[in-house]
Parts: structure tokens; sequence; C-alpha cells
């Protein structure tokens, strides 16, 4: 067996950079191609093996189908129905199994190839195709580790490539002889021939995961469904249009070019990357794989295009990051030296001051000699944000009080008076969750982005700053990849200008600016400094904006349920006690059960839990409950409207609360229509549950 390399820190950075390197290897056979991602994710993410489960279904099992490092001994199947199974599909797609301790998950601790082999961390995403899971691709370790956020986007890339590497065998095993839509010119060759002369490999076709042309005169005489899904355009419209005009404008020449050069018979590179345009107007890069063919006895051109929007992604990211990188790098260097450069400058001025009388006509000029070296100060400060150290203080802190704080505070006193065109609004959610953290860094990063939104307003305007509480239930993508969890979010809306496409990407670079000299406050990193301090804190930024609209910056800061010293005390939990009634908790996310049963323990209920609808009904069948608390969206299996339905036919009277992480949709409104006497928004508090609750028992 293979020799595990000590445990190492492997930054972010790092793990990208790897993951490039890794879709770069990737070859011809996908079989190899899984093998080289096992391998892979177990180095990237520091494992101790790594298994790639595929569900067979003609014998109802789990089977490893491919692994790295795995002992030899490893039992090598489980069936549908045994613990393993149930641990890894009762999420659903797209969502990861982050198992920090083994010990502690009921299904996982009780196979005995787990507890042979010293199994103490194991962290999964399913592969899936068309919304349906085939496998699951694993990483396990032999000691507690927490996985982070980057750890789980890592595993989620990789099961997508896993994903596309199992469409490639199912082609094969259609018998379609060509490696791969990227492959050997031949092969694509081969591949048209079969799509003219034999009508049982146009079902490849139509199912290929990428977009595929056939050309004739520059129009196109063909298209898959998947060229019909990239461009959102339907077949009949691209019948109407040629291909370059799909392409986007600055990139149109170069095609043209290529496109003469090939009529004329010259050898060009078949392979290459370009942009096009969707019906949406949004900007694709695709990779194109371009061959000269023959359709119905005419000279064709067949393309291949396969988008490449999730790699270029990646790549920005990792520009990004490496851009931050080096700039912190230098930072922490030049901010030491400036350091002890300005301790003269700063503490001298003051102690002449103090000796100085107020009458003094120097005084003055040794104020501005201090003032100076305070802004340079403050350069410093922000300077060693960059350097990305992380962030040593973890207190318990409420958004709200520090964003009061900075309101309260001289330095918005003179934004207020330097900008007496702006009007300023604040919204504070009432039952905000704390976050853990340093309210001094969060506090420059309210301040920072306050500033910024206030001289991105020429003319009369307002500058909104909101906190909230959100549930995301599954991960989702924007400026940054946002993970599932419980966040308190830090909204800041301008009504300015907007911010072009163009700068979107480069607004958190060091000193990048649009702004005109004389207008530009501050040392030139306040959204540097945001960015590094809320990376520092594990949370997540997203930015909305466009030339002429309004710009939104949404800060993610992940919750924490533990307290704060200062508590409000416009809520007493004396009042909101229960008398041990009992109230069974349905959801599929165990997380979410276990919160919504330690506050329930706390107002003295008893707690009774169900990962599913399904389950839920058969536990009704048999024990009665005073009150159901039923998450909407569950999966798989069937949802919150259908469990309540059903429970409804077995008690008709029951009472229940309904709770989501969404707003209200026509869903929750028809269940509470049914007869469910509340709704609650997640995540869950002590307060808004303790609240819900005696409104619907009746509880005085």
């Amino acid at each position: 067996m293979v020799n595990i390399r000590e445990k190492s820190t492997v930054s972010a950075l790092e793990k990208h950079s790897q993951i490039i390197g890794l879709f770069r290897r990737l070859g011809a056979n996908p079989q190899e191609n899984i093998n080289i991602i096992l391998e892979q994710i177990c180095h990237i993410l520091d494992g101790y093996c790594s298994l790639y489960h595929r569900i067979d279904d003609a014998k109802h099992r789990l089977v490893i189908e491919a692994s790295f490092n795995k002992p030899d001994n490893f039992f090598p199947e489980f069936t549908i129905d045994g613990p393993v199974y149930r641990e890894v599909f009762s999420r659903g797609i797209q969502t990861a199994i982050d198992i920090p301790d083994v010990t502690q998950s009921y299904h996982m601790k009780t196979m005995s190839d787990i507890r042979r082999h010293g199994i103490l961390a194991y962290l999964g995403y399913p592969v899936q195709i068309d919304e349906r899971i085939v496998g699951y691709l694993g990483v396990m370790d032999i000691q507690p580790r927490t996985f982070d956020p980057d750890d789980i986007f890592c595993i989620s890339a990789l099961a997508d490539a896993i994903t596309h590497q199992e469409r490639l065998l199912h082609m094969e095993n259609q018998r379609l002889h060509w490696s791969n839509l990227q492959g050997i010119t031949s092969s694509q060759e081969h591949f048209a021939e079969l799509m003219e002369s034999e009508e049982k490999y146009r079902l490849v076709v139509e199912n290929a995961n990428d977009a595929i042309y056939i050309l004739q005169d520059g129009h196109i005489i063909y298209a898959n469904p998947k060229a019909v899904e990239t461009t959102g355009l339907s077949r009949e419209e691209l019948a109407d249009i040629s291909f370059l005009a799909l392409v986007h404008p600055d990139d149109k020449q170069d095609i043209v070019n290529k496109y003469r050069k090939r009529l004329k018979g010259e050898k060009i590179n078949t392979t290459y990357t370009t942009r096009l345009v969707t019906r949406q107007n949004t900007t694709i890069w695709v990779q194109i794989n371009a061959i000269e063919v023959f359709w119905d006895g005419k000279p064709a051109i067949l393309i291949f295009t396969r988008d490449l929007s999730a790699i270029k992604k990646l790549e920005d990211q990792l520009q990004r990051a490496e851009k931050m990188e080096i700039v912190g790098t230098m930072a922490g260097g030049v901010a030491h030296d400036l350091n002890n450069i300005l301790s003269g400058i700063v503490s001298y001025p003051e102690l002449i001051l103090m000796q100085t009388p107020d009458d003094d006509p120097i005084r003055e000029l040794v104020e501005s000699i201090h003032d100076a070296g305070m802004k340079a100060a403050d350069l410093v400060q922000d300077l060693l944000t960059l350097t990305r150290r992380g962030v040593m203080v973890d207190d318990v802190i409420s958004l709200n009080h520090v964003v009061r704080d900075y309101f309260d505070s001289p330095a918005h006193k003179r934004l207020e008076k330097s900008a007496p065109h702006v009007s300023f609004d604040t919204l504070y959610e009432p039952d905000l969750l704390n976050i853990c953290g340093s309210a001094a860094h969060i506090l420059k990063v309210v301040m920072n982005l306050v500033i910024n939104a206030a001289e991105s307003i020429p003319d009369p305007g307002t500058v909104s700053v909101s906190t909230s509480n959100k549930y995301v239930d599954e991960p989702f993508s924007g400026y940054d990849d946002i993970m599932e969890g419980d966040y308190v979010v830090l909204t800041v809306t301008d009504t300015g200008k907007g911010i072009a496409p163009a700068d979107l990407g480069r607004i958190f670079e060091p000193f990048y600016t649009k702004k005109k000299m004389g207008r530009r406050s501050g040392t030139g990193l306040g959204l540097s400094v945001v960015w590094n301090t809320v990376k520092d804190h594990q949370g997540y930024i997203e930015v909305t904006s466009s030339p002429g609209r309004e710009t939104v910056f949404e800060l993610y800061f992940p919750a924490t349920r533990k307290q704060s010293d200062t508590v409000e005390s416009d809520f007493s939990i004396e009042d909101y006690m229960g008398n041990k009634e009992s109230i069974l908790i349905i959801d599929d996310i165990e997380q979410q059960r276990k919160i919504a049963a330690s506050c329930l323990n706390i107002l003295g209920y008893t707690a009774y839990s169900a990962p599913s609808g399904e389950e839920a009904i058969e536990f009704l069948k048999y024990q009665p409950v005073d009150l159901i608390i039923l998450d909407m969206i569950m999966e798989p299996g069937i949802d919150g409207l259908e469990t309540y339905k059903r429970i409804l036919e077995i008690s008709p009277d029951q009472k229940a609360i309904i709770a989501s992480g969404f707003s209200l949709t026509h869903r929750v409104n028809e269940a509470l229509n049914l007869g469910a006497g509340g709704y609650i928004k997640k995540p869950y508090t002590i307060k808004n549950l303790a609240k819900a609750i005696k409104k619907e028992l009746l509880i005085f």
C-alpha cells in the first residue's frame, strides 16, 4: 500500500492550481482519467485514501469502481439498503457529505471496515448525470478533521469531472469508436461518417455533453440538443443563422480567417478557444474542434464546442488569488518597515503638543505632521490586513452592534459632512444570529463599504445598509462560490453610477479605482481590506452591479449560536418555556435537526426528529405529537407540502409550523391554507422558534 505523506497545510491557491494542472493531464481514456482523478483528489485534500463508488442497478449494490491507496482487504461493495448507502445518498444531489468525526455518524460508525482500518473522517460528493446520482466520490482520513469550503469546492469540481468521464464511458459502451470530443481528429472523422451512415449512432450525438454543429456554406444545418441548451436558441432559429452570428464580435474576424484558410486547403489548428454569445446576451468561453467532412455529398464542417465556463471561472479565481497573495507578501514587508519609521512621526509630535501652549503658532504645524502620520499609520494597518494572516480575535459579536457603532462613530459623522447629498438608511434584523471574529475588523469593513458607496453617488442618492439571517439550502455560484449553511448577511446598496462588467472582476485589487483624482479618499485599499477580512472570517462576497443601476454588496458571515456578552433585553426566555410538549422536527439536513432540537430542549419541550417525510409519516402512525416543525424542501423523497398532506390523512387536527430557508412560496402558502399555523424563516433561532411555538400551541 502507498505510504501517505505527513499532513501539511495546503492553501486554497495551491489546491486550485493543482486542479487546473489535473484537468490538463486528462487524456482520451475515460477509465484512466477516473484513476488520475482519484489519485489527485487524495493528494489535493491530503487524505488517507480515496474511493469512487458506482451504483450497480442490476445487482442493487454500491461497487468500488476506482480507488487510490485503498486498503487491500477493504470491502469492495455495499448493498443499496446498507448503512453506507443510507449515509451518502440520503442528502440528495449537489450536497457534500462532510463527516469530520466518523464516530459521531450513526451509519458510518457501524461499518466494520471503517472501524478496522481506523477511518475517522470522510468527505464525499455525488456524481450525477441528468439529476440522477450514479456514484459517489469520497476521501477518507485516519484522524478527525474539519473540511473547509475550499475542500468542498475541490471535491465538487472533481466529481463533475468524473461525471464527464462517465458520459464518455457511456458513449464507448454504445460502441462509438472515438475517444472524446476533444480527442483525436481521426476519431472525429470516423464519428462524422457514422452520423451520416448509421442512424443508431444519432442517439449518442443527441445525448452528447458537448454542443455539435454541422455547417455548410457557413450556415448551421444541424445542431444537437446541447447546442440548443448552450445558445438558448431553438433548432429552427439556429437553422436561420450562420455560425458566425453566435461568435463574439471581437472574435469574428479570427473565425473568418480560419474558415477562409480551411477552404483554401491550408493546414490550420483544428482546436482553438473562442467566445460565443447566447440568446440572453451572455458571453461564454468554448473550446472548438472543427474538421472537414462530407454531408449529403457536399463539403461541410463538423464543429464540436465544449463549454469552458467552469474552467475559466476557476482560472479567474486563481489569478485573483495570485494577485492578492503577491500584494499581500509585499505589503507585509513594507508595512513592517513603515511601522518603524512612523513610530517617530506619530509619537514625537504628540510629545511636542503636550508641551506646547494652545496659542503657540507652531502648534498648527505640529498637528499637521501628527495627522499625516496617523493617516500613514492607517495605510499600514490596511497593508497588514492584505497579508491574510488570519483574524486572531475570535469573539462572539453581533453584527447589528458593529453597524450601529460605525454609524455613531466620528468617521461616519465626517462622511455625512463631506457628502451632504447622500442619505443613509439602516435596517436591522431583530433576531440576528451572532458571528465569530473581530469587531474592529468588521467595523472597518462596514466603514469602507459605506464610504465607497457614498463616493460612487455624484447626485442626490441613498446608501442603504441592512443585516439579515439567511440559510443557504444549496450551494450557488455568483461573484463567489457560496456553500450551504447558516449565515449572517451584511448588505450595502447604493444608488450610484454602477460598475461596468469589465471593472467588476477587479474591484477588490489593491489600488484599483475608477475615481477621479480629488474624489478619492482613504488609502486606496478599502475594498481589498473588505475582501481579505471577509475571507479571514471564512465568509463569502456577492456583488451585483451594472452601469446606471444600483450596486449591491452582500457579505456572508458564518453564523454561530453562541451568545455574546451583550444580550438584547426585549426577549425573556422564561415567558416562552414549554411543559415537555412533544414536537417532531422533520428536516433532511442533520445539522438543522440538531440545531432545532437543541433550541427546543432549552425551551423545555420534548424533541423528536425525522430525516424525511416518509419516516415522519411512519413515526406519527405510532407516536402522536403535539406539534410538527416541517421543512418545505427535502431531497430525495417527498417535500414538505406532500408530507403535510399525508400527515393530515393520519391526524386531521395535527398542529404544524412550516420552516424554510426561502421566502414565502406558493407551496408554503398552500400548506398554510391547509391548516399549518405559522411560518418561520431559517436559520432557526430560539426567539423565532419560541414565539412561533407559543402562538401555535396557545401557551399563555
